[in-house]
């Protein structure tokens, strides 16, 4: 991706998936933007928020990139939240996460 992203990962090294937000004009680098300059929330980093809609603290700046990047990254994120279910309920325990 030529984004400058935050790439996270499952705890053992593996890449889960990475925010949207180096796809913003707003992009600082650093986990830094114009809306969050100390900042940004994990819930966005995680791709647990769409940024393109207001969010507590973001002084009116909202994400401003492809919107396919952000519909990509949230797809990514839901699929990520339903494997680790799974995993959860064919193991019975949790993956550390």
């Amino acid at each position: 991706m030529p984004h400058d992203v935050g790439a996270l990962t499952d705890g053992g090294g593996s890449t889960a998936w990475a925010s949207y937000c180096g796809g913003c004009k707003h992009w600082r680098g650093g986990g830094r933007c114009a809306a969050f300059p100390d900042g940004v929330p994990d819930a966005i980093l995680e791709c647990l928020a769409d940024h393109r809609k207001p969010y507590p603290g973001d002084g009116g700046i909202l994400y401003d990139g492809d919107p396919q990047l952000v519909e990509e990254m949230l797809r990514r994120r839901r699929e990520w939240d339903r494997s680790v279910q799974r995993w959860r309920g064919e193991k019975g325990a949790s993956p550390g996460l």
